[in-house]
């Protein structure tokens, strides 16, 4: 019986430190503390935050990259389209571009093992 017990508690020291292996934080993960922005004639700026430990960008049929310049489609645009940890995003109007109707467009967040996305609104 206590040949059993002391074979038992070798094992068990054996596959014990193995089961916290795996409880390392996680990388890669992507919060962001917004899920919709609306913006108007009166608010014309808004932000949201991005917490992530990895590099992050941010797409939209109306944004266009390419040759190192942005080109925005449409009513608003960005401070920033991509980053490294966390970051601040202020998203306005275009001051040529105000709407004269209600318009809506969605952000993706994409992060190194997940997307997020905002939606953005301007309301006349």
């Amino acid at each position: 019986m206590k040949k059993i017990f002391l074979q038992l508690f070798a094992v068990l020291g054996i596959i014990c430190p193995f089961m916290f292996i795996g409880c390392d934080k996680d990388e890669g993960v992507l919060t962001v503390d917004k899920k919709e922005i609306t913006l108007s004639a009166e608010t014309q700026e808004a932000t949201f935050n991005i917490a992530t430990d990895t590099d992050w960008s941010i797409t939209s049929p109306d944004i266009e990259v390419g040759l190192g310049m942005v080109n925005y489609k449409s009513w608003y645009e960005l401070d920033k389209i991509g980053g490294e940890g966390n970051g601040t995003v202020t998203v306005s109007v275009k001051k040529d571009a105000i709407p004269t109707e209600d318009k809506t467009t969605t952000l993706t967040i994409h992060g190194k093992n997940d997307k997020k996305t905002v939606s953005v609104k301007f309301k006349k």
